[in-house]
């Protein structure tokens, strides 16, 4: 790709963010990126599974046509408008019957304009920015989102009154976590935030090939998933099936 997601503004290209958010991505079969903006995360999905529909979202024109035009991934589906408007207008023609079992394998993902309360500075960065009443709709909408339907939703934004507010200590129907994750900024460290309305630590993900704490970790994990491969490969072939069938059977506990 020709956009330089390294300089565009709020992208998740830092080091070690987008193996945070895979390794809290659960398995699905449809991955909304609500306010794509550079497409990293979308590409980053794309390359690790080949059979997921993402669906791409971005209402500046510029940024939406360069994305467009300089992705080459197939499987990303592209739409130059309001992703609330775009899904609420999707509720508000369904039965309320319809709704239990809407968006049974599709998780959203949001990577909103961040309150500026939260940012370093104040200066502008975006086309569009978020006022506060702006945040509270958006809240109100993941909420009917994760309400209505079954819908898995992550959100990136810092800590902060109004999502503790909204997400966690308001009342919802389905319990939301907040999980901090930091990394390093053109301005030096950001403390993020990811918001879901699951717990990813009992879920099935999407992608297992960055699970570890950090590069260190992920190759600890690797290096023993060799050794135990290798050992099982060793075995007679109905002892190998009889162990990968055990293995296969484990659930999430």
């Amino acid at each position: 790709m020709n956009l330089d997601i390294t300089k565009y503004p709020g992208s998740k290209g830092a080091s070690g963010v987008k193996e945070f958010l895979i390794n809290n991505t659960p398995k699905c079969e449809f991955f909304v990126d609500g306010f794509g903006g550079s497409g990293f995360v979308s590409e980053s999905i794309a390359k690790l599974e080949k059979n997921i529909q993402i669906l791409y979202f971005e209402i500046v024109k510029h940024v939406f046509k360069q994305f467009k035009e300089a992705s080459t991934l197939p499987g990303i589906k592209c739409f130059n408008e309001n992703v609330i408007e775009h899904y609420l207008n999707n509720l508000s023609k369904k039965d309320k019957s319809d709704l239990q079992y809407l968006f049974e394998e599709t998780v959203f993902f949001f990577d909103p304009p961040y309150l500026f309360e939260t940012r370093r500075t104040i200066r502008p960065m975006y086309d569009y920015e978020w006022t506060l009443e702006q945040h509270i709709e958006f809240l109100a909408f993941v909420r009917l989102l994760s309400e209505k339907t079954r819908a898995k939703i992550m959100i990136t934004h810092p800590e902060c009154d109004t999502y503790n507010a909204l997400l966690v200590d308001g009342y919802t129907d389905k319990e939301w976590t907040a999980q901090p994750f930091a990394y390093m900024g053109r301005g030096g460290k950001i403390d993020d935030m990811l918001w879901t309305n699951f717990n990813p630590k009992e879920e099935v993900l999407l992608s297992y090939k960055y699970v570890g704490d950090n590069n260190t970790d992920r190759q600890r994990i690797k290096r023993k998933s060799e050794r135990w491969t290798e050992k099982i490969k060793a075995l007679p072939f109905h002892e190998q099936q009889a162990i990968v069938t055990e293995i296969a059977s484990l659930k999430c506990s």
